[in-house]
């Protein structure tokens, strides 16, 4: 017999080894990792031969796949969240790194999940691993073997209890998520600290509403777990998967004093203890309770009545009052509730929602009053309501502000954690929770008129003088006691206020802030926010409420003069303060005041005198410590000395000079940014983006590294920044116009590289400087003051910079023009770089040195490094401590007197060294009135920059506050920068004003001589200044406070006081001028189509434009200047119009956008002014990527090819079953060309393969243990051809076109016009605005047929000409200038997109429209022409007609005309008949019907046209 104990359980190896797979997500297992995992999970070692057969069932699973990896990936140490332990308080610490490892956030779309390797990592062959053992695999690939799960598995280790399905409802970032969550297994992931969520979002705000979504699918858990993050302590959110998820008690830590006590607790029967005994143990310490009972996640501290232990002796000293059998004792209670749905205070379980009783036939208000008084006292939210009622949230949202507005219902806040939600109640409904409001209320309202006849009658208020006698006779500093002053904040009303305005307090606020009342005037002070909060707390029996909403709590107070705040300053500590919370009739020589501080000298002595000793701090190197902040970043020119010298090391002065794919003297920024040091690297990074480093810790040791030689994180974040290359970049074209380096062209070089290697520059040897110490400039010969530099060694180097530092700062330059920029760079080819190394400079020379004035290199703070300012050494005045008053209480004993005890002379003594981290003192700001002059000068400002920034520019705020400082501050200096914002801010809430700013900017756009010299300046600055903020800032203050001066004479102006509307006095007036017409609001406008306000002529002009462009970008067609010839005749304001209409309608867009950040400066001026310079312009528009878009159908991809290629097969075929050769059969079927013969009949089949017989099997049988084999078919054609080609005959599409463009062709008439035809004689009335076919129909009284051959007959002579882009018009020949343009050969010809200008037509383009339409009419048969262009959007219905007919005489599609009898009084329906196709009809009655092999006989007539 086996041992009995192992067959009592089984493990199953295989699934184990699939799911920890699978957990690690797309970026895979290592093999040594997988091991690892295995063995944490089953508990136990796994021997060699379980390895194996472990391996070979991974090799032979189709699940699993094995990738080779560019670099081997860091072995990762397995370690338990809940065993990092801070000893002090026995929480969980934040980790110092991650628990799952490093993580790169780099999503995979098409694979769901991040890898970083996903496009460098080999797929390796499961029969070259099946060759060798498990030891030679891992000695052959080591680290870089990965194992990667199928999609599949990753989910059903990810969400076992959901189907694969609800993959759809998660989109990328909330799949990336659930993998890292699952990555991390039970360590689960935090979503503060040093957690890896942070890398995908980094947000809290995003985060939160992506972990909802993965809640809401029930994917994971949220659980809260005290964690101690930078020596504080707070709750964090961890993350977990379903699986994983456990209850409170079991995310415990594993050691220390917090598991301590769990344990111990667990044996109790009630799992209760005193606190007192736990700290007689020492389990816990009287610090720890403290801190627990503050933070109640695992323990809760009750106060409870307890009996006396008998055993216990009674001591003789013992109170009498500790007598008594019951005693109140603090115990300790293990909170044992397990949280399955609440993760913290903002995030409370979802309700269920509520069913809909919606009532048809009833009013919608009714229903929703009804249902407000139904709910009674609770109400119902905007959410609720839109339940019950079945309607959307925004409808539920005006029906309450309705309600609320005409006083039918009101609205109560009620809080929920940390939000405030909003519930309707109806006025009607009365209940306690009004009477306890309006008891709350009422209390409230008796404390504020007690506190005022007490302030009344009893003078406490101590003149200052007396105030200051007494401090300093008690020995008291008086600027240690500092009372806060009463300031009215309007953005901070007082509680009294409160209760008055439109949203109240609600009735937890209420009963707080009477607690507060009744605290402080008992208590007469409180000390520290979170000591008032407990207070408070047990007065009114409540929860505590938060420290933020508290504070703000007691400053509405203090607001209303309810309370009073002090600040008692710590003596011997540099900013630290402790709050004070006092009565309203408290001063700063009360006796509570002074005994709080002498408090908290003794507190202060004792701290700095008793705990210092014990406490051996260690003293941090400055490796420790790091590198100070301000030590970080470089002055302006010490880093272009800083990189010139590096650069010149590295191309001429190291052991292996320059680099082995340049030319000898040649640099690139790939090739420098490696060999740089940190130190280098981080000087040349901004102030701004020296955030994204200062994680990074950098020592002297690492400052001194080069990039290439630190660890791969860190070179990617200092690589990553956002400055550092366009620093260098910046620094480069500076070194360029002193002469020292020469910048190449980028094609020179190989351009397979990074863009980084298109910076290429050559290192100069040879450099020049004038010697301008003085005045400069000056009448001099340059060449006597000229100093040459020859860079043969490094020291020349440093020379020449010594002396271009002392000559700077020895010159003053005068007539400096400050509005100049600098000086552009020269660009150079390889060959001509050593002709040019010469010395010479570029620029103006007015500047230090001979260099151009645009650089201020007489400023030494633009060379002198940084420095830190160390304080000044303080020593602290001795302290007089009085001897404390002993008051006796009134219950106690009285006991025999004792020798009172003096206290020791305290004597405090200044440290020796300089205090650390001193701060500067913060006065209390200004109290600020404004006027109303002040608030209009605010308002123009804000006007002037709406006008000069419509869109958001960067630094737009700052100037706008600068403009108002200057202006305000002539009169009252406080009136600085920020206070001007507050202001501004502030100011944007009152509607009248902003209405009052918007007639502003439109009464100065009626004036466009002012408008266009000011509108979008900052954007004009801006781009002149891109890489200098503060030049920016200066150059727009100027123009900005013009601006504004401009503005206040406008306002001033009769035309602006005495206002008159411009569009209609009264409604009859208004009634008068204007129309009302009905629109559509589900379908947006088209600005493709010319509205009825334009000319014709704009819409000829749009499609001359798009024929012109289409003209252009043909191949075939060398590019001329006579492409737009007939642009001539058009003015500018028809040209901007046209040009306007396709760029807004996306049809057009420009060629190439202007970039200025790189080395160019550009001019970007209006370009189009005259219409030569348009015709210029038109060059650089082509068709956009929405155009082109349009083009792109079913038909237009390679399925057409492809379909054409299976024409060119033999017949009879086998059908494959693709989609090609389902079109071909199927419409060659239905065209009754080809028939389809069997070949094989369906089996079924055993598992050996025997055919077995039908009648014996049940459908269960079949699918269980047999297989059914299917079929195959043969297409055999019925005629005698022996390629589906044949099927088809060959169409003259070369005569179609031809008559396509002899119809957009104007020619001379061939014959004079009949004066007495009345068709001629219509058309002449109507001149160029054309008559339709029906309108002349009615006038002249043919019938169809008969007008048609005439209207044939007389545009064939050359009379008339079908015209219109949008409705067939007919008009003669001598009007047609309006509809048409000429081409190259001087001929008249109607645009189209397709007919080029000389006469032919573009087949490829031609093609993609016919495809398009093509495809449009088989999924909408007998759609109209005019619904086909609405929904196309950039094609005229001229043009759908002209390509609908093609296909037409193609036999592809088939063409007719819709007429509607006229119904008479016994009609039922509208009778539709169908005519034969004729083009003069109008496009709406004009519909095409598919044919049934239409989509073959394209691909064959496609084929036939391109070859």
């Amino acid at each position: 017999m086996g041992n009995p104990v192992i067959n009592q359980f089984h493990i199953n190896f295989k699934d184990i080894a699939i799911d920890e797979i699978a957990l690690e997500g797309l970026d895979g297992i290592d093999v040594d990792l997988f091991w690892r995992r295995v063995e944490k999970r089953c508990s136990s070692s796994l021997s060699e031969k379980l390895k194996t057969r472990i391996w070979n069932f991974l090799l032979a699973n189709d699940h699993v796949a094995f990738y080779k990896l560019p670099s081997p990936r860091e072995p990762l140490e397995i370690r338990d969240r809940f065993s990092t332990i801070e000893e002090t308080s026995g929480n969980l610490i934040e980790p110092p790194e991650c628990f799952d490892g490093p993580y790169e956030y780099c999503p995979v779309p098409a694979a769901y999940g991040s890898c970083k390797d996903y496009n460098e990592r080999v797929l390796i062959p499961k029969e070259d691993l099946k060759c060798c053992t498990l030891t030679a695999v891992v000695e052959e690939y080591g680290q870089c073997l990965v194992m990667v799960a199928s999609l599949e598995e990753r989910w059903r280790a990810l969400a076992p209890q959901l189907p694969i399905s609800q993959l759809k409802s998660l989109n990328l970032t909330h799949y990336c998520l659930l993998e890292l969550i699952g990555k991390s297994r039970e360590n689960g992931q935090m979503s503060a600290g040093n957690s890896n969520l942070l890398k995908i979002v980094k947000d809290p705000k995003f985060l939160f509403y992506n972990r909802k979504q993965l809640v809401k699918l029930g994917l994971i858990k949220v659980s809260c777990v005290p964690q101690v993050s930078g020596n504080r302590g707070a709750k964090a959110i961890l993350l977990s998967l379903k699986r994983f998820y456990k209850s409170r008690v079991a995310m415990i830590p594993r050691h220390g004093i917090i598991h301590n006590i769990i344990q111990y607790l667990k044996e109790k029967p009630d799992f209760t203890e005193r606190t007192d005994v736990l700290v007689k143990k020492k389990l816990a310490s009287p610090s720890n309770i403290k801190r627990m009972k503050k933070v109640s996640h695992y323990f809760l501290v009750e106060d409870k009545d307890s009996e006396r232990d008998g055993s216990e002796p009674v001591s003789k000293k013992r109170r009498l009052s500790d007598l008594s059998p019951l005693t109140p004792k603090k115990y300790l209670i293990l909170n044992i509730q397990n949280e399955e749905s609440s993760a913290s205070e903002d995030e409370s379980p979802p309700e269920a929602p509520l069913k809909c009783q919606y009532s048809v036939g009833v009013n919608l208000l009714r229903q929703a009053y009804e249902k407000f008084i139904e709910a009674g006292m609770n109400g119902l939210t905007q959410v609720q309501l839109g339940q019950v009622l079945g309607i959307e949230f925004y409808t539920c949202r005006s029906i309450c502000r309705m309600f609320k507005a005409r006083n039918i219902v009101r609205e109560v806040l009620e809080d929920r954690g940390r939000q405030r939600t909003a519930r309707y109640i109806a006025r009607a409904s009365k209940g306690t929770t009004d009477q306890s409001f309006a008891e709350e209320k009422q209390r409230m309202l008796d404390y504020i008129h007690n506190a005022s006849l007490n302030l009344s009658t009893q003078n406490c208020s101590d003149d200052g003088e007396l105030v200051e006698k007494k401090l300093k006779t008690e020995g008291i500093d008086e600027a240690k006691i500092i009372e806060v002053p009463y300031t009215s904040n309007p953005s901070n009303p007082g509680f009294l206020q409160a209760l008055n305005s439109k949203k109240p307090p609600t009735l937890r606020q209420l009963k707080y802030a009477n607690g507060i009342l009744k605290v402080t005037r008992e208590r007469l002070s409180v000390t520290g926010y979170q000591t008032l909060s407990t207070i408070v707390a047990e007065e009114i029996k409540e929860p505590r409420l938060d420290t933020k909403a508290l504070a703000t709590l007691v400053h509405k107070l203090f607001a209303e003069k309810q309370v009073k705040l002090f600040k008692l300053a710590w003596p011997g500590h540099h900013q630290r303060y402790s709050n004070l919370i006092c009565a309203p009739h408290v001063t700063a020589t009360h006796d509570v005041i002074t005994r709080k501080y002498r408090e908290i000298c003794i507190r202060s002595y004792i701290n700095k005198e008793v705990k210092t000793p014990k406490v051996k701090k260690e003293v941090k190197t400055v490796e420790q410590l790091g590198r100070p902040f301000k030590l970080y970043a470089y002055p302006r020119y010490m880093k272009v000395r800083k990189l010139h010298e590096f650069i010149c090391k590295l191309v001429y002065f190291r052991d292996n000079p320059g680099f082995p794919d340049l030319p000898p003297g040649f640099a690139s920024l790939i090739h420098m940014i490696p060999e740089m040091s940190v130190e280098l690297a981080v000087g040349h990074i901004s102030s701004t983006a020296m955030t994204q480093i200062l994680p990074l810790r950098l020592t002297e040791a690492i400052m001194g590294q080069k990039l290439r030689e630190v660890p791969q994180s860190m070179y990617k974040t200092i690589l990553q920044s956002k400055s550092l290359q366009t620093c260098l970049r910046a620094t480069l074209a500076v070194l360029s116009s002193f002469g020292l380096i020469q910048l190449c062209l980028p094609q020179a070089i190989a351009d397979h590289h990074s863009g980084l290697l298109k910076y290429i520059f050559y290192v100069n040897r040879n450099a020049k400087l004038l010697d301008t110490t003085g005045t400069w400039p000056r009448d001099v010969d340059p060449k006597t003051i000229e100093k040459t530099f020859k860079f043969d060694t490094l020291d020349d180097v440093v020379t020449y910079w010594e002396s271009l530092f002392d000559i700077s700062l020895g010159t003053i330059v005068l007539d400096r023009d400050k509005s100049k920029q600098m000086p552009p760079a020269r660009i150079r080819s390889l060959k001509d770089v050593e002709k040019n190394d010469d010395g010479s400079v570029y620029g103006d020379g007015g500047g230090p040195a001979g260099l151009d004035s645009t650089y201020y290199l007489e400023l030494q703070r633009h060379w002198e490094t940084m420095h830190v300012v160390n304080y000044k050494k303080t020593t602290l005045q001795a302290l007089k401590l009085k001897k404390a008053k002993r008051l006796a209480a009134k219950n106690k004993e009285k006991k025999p007197a004792k020798k009172p005890i003096k206290p020791a002379k305290v004597k405090l003594v200044a440290s020796k060294k300089p205090a650390a981290n001193l701060k500067r003192k913060r006065l209390p700001e200004r109290v600020l009135k404004w006027t109303k002059n002040e608030d209009y000068m605010l308002l123009l400002c804000k006007a002037a920059l709406t006008i000069m920034s419509p869109n958001s520019q960067p630094g737009c705020l700052t100037v706008r506050n600068l403009v108002a400082k200057d202006i305000l501050s002539a009169h009252d200096p406080g009136k600085t920068a920020s206070f001007c914002h507050k202001r501004s801010v502030m100011l944007e809430s009152n509607s009248t004003l902003t209405h009052e700013r918007e007639c502003l900017v439109s009464e100065l756009r009626r004036r466009p001589h002012l408008a266009s010299r000011y509108e979008n300046r900052l954007k004009k600055v801006r781009l002149a200044h891109s890489l200098n903020m503060a030049k920016f800032i200066c150059s727009a203050r100027l123009p900005a406070m013009e601006l504004v001066h401009i503005l206040l004479q406008i306002s001033r102006s009769k035309s602006y006081t005495k206002r008159v509307p411009c569009v209609a006095l009264n409604l009859e007036e208004f009634n008068q001028n204007y129309d009302i017409t009905m629109s559509t609001s589900q379908k947006a406008f088209n600005l493709y189509r010319t509205s009825p306000d334009c000319s014709d002529e704009v819409t000829t002009l749009k499609e001359s434009i798009i024929m012109a462009l289409a003209f252009k970008d043909d191949e075939n067609v060398k590019k001329s200047e006579k492409v737009y010839t007939f642009l001539d005749k058009y003015s500018e304001t028809q040209l901007r119009t046209a040009i306007e209409h396709l760029r807004k309608s996306s049809a057009i867009s420009v060629k190439e956008k202007s970039l200025n950040n790189i080395l160019n400066r550009f001019s970007f001026s209006d370009m189009v002014k005259t219409t030569s310079s348009f015709k210029a312009t038109m060059s650089t528009y082509k068709f956009s990527a929405a155009y082109q878009r349009r083009q792109i159908s079913k038909l237009n991809s390679e399925f057409v090819d492809q379909v054409a290629n299976i024409l060119n097969e033999e017949l009879p075929t086998k059908p494959g079953g693709s989609p090609e050769m389902n079109c071909v059969v199927c419409e060659l079927l239905v065209s009754n060309e080809v028939e389809l013969v069997t070949e094989s009949s369906p089996y079924i089949t055993g598992s050996s393969g025997t055919l077995l017989n039908e009648n014996n099997l049940n459908n269960i049988d079949i699918e269980a243990h047999y297989k059914l084999k299917l079929g195959t078919v043969q297409c055999v054609g019925k005629k005698d051809v022996k390629v589906y080609a044949e099927i088809f005959p060959e169409v003259d599409y070369a005569g179609i076109l031809d008559s396509l463009v002899s119809d957009a062709t104007i020619r001379k008439a061939k014959t004079k016009k009949k004066q007495q035809d009345k068709i001629i004689d219509i058309l002449q009335e109507k001149k160029e605005n054309g008559c339709t076919f029906m309108e002349i129909k009615n006038l002249t009284g043919h019938d169809t047929k008969t007008l048609v051959a005439k209207l044939q007959k007389m545009e064939t002579n050359g009379i008339l000409k079908l015209v219109g882009f949008y409705e067939n018009l007919l008009v003669l020949t001598e009007f047609i200038k309006p509809w048409s343009v000429k081409n190259l050969d001087e001929h008249r010809v109607i645009p189209t997109p397709w007919l080029s200008l000389e006469g032919r037509i573009n087949k490829n383009l031609f093609l993609k429209w016919c495809g398009v339409i093509l495809n449009k009419v088989f999924e909408h048969p007998a759609i109209s022409i005019q619904t086909i262009s609405e929904d196309i959007e950039f094609i005229s219905s001229r043009s759908v007609q002209d390509v609908l007919m093609f296909l037409e005489r193609s036999k592809l599609v088939t063409l007719k005309v819709m007429t509607m009898s006229e119904p008479d009084l016994f009609s039922e329906d509208l009778l539709i008949e169908e005519e034969e196709f004729y083009k003069y009809a109008s496009p709406q009655d004009i519909v095409a019907y598919p044919a049934k092999d239409a989509f073959t006989k394209y691909a064959c007539l496609r084929k036939a046209m391109l070859s």
